[in-house]
């Protein structure tokens, strides 16, 4: 979650690890009510394989070392990320999903 203080507790002694996470900023709607909707994250559930393509097309962007994903998203993100294998998971995490996956490019 963009909630993460990831930089905080992940460094090596010498430098930050560099970590990015999909976007799941919460917005309001015209209607007045809260919704992830059409960020980075809901676009990965939703538009699986083709979000992933645009996603590391962006100027900036290259294919990470590690990929962290949800288990409801795995099928997407190995289908769209050849070349990664499952290195670890963790069942029961707090964000609701079943588990998370934990990928390294082989």
């Amino acid at each position: 979650c963009h909630a993460t203080p990831y930089r905080a507790h992940l460094h090596d002694g010498r430098r930050c690890v560099d970590l990015r996470f999909l976007d799941c900023s919460p917005r309001w709607t015209a209607d007045g009510d809260l919704t992830r909707g059409g960020t980075d994250s809901d676009r990965l559930v939703t538009e699986g394989p083709s979000f992933i393509k645009a996603y590391y097309q962006r100027p900036g962007s290259r294919k990470p070392r590690f990929v962290v994903t949800s288990s409801e998203a795995l099928a997407n993100v190995t289908s769209s990320l050849p070349g990664y294998l499952e290195v670890g998971r963790f069942d029961h995490n707090q964000d609701g999903s079943e588990a998370l996956v934990l990928l390294r490019q082989e």
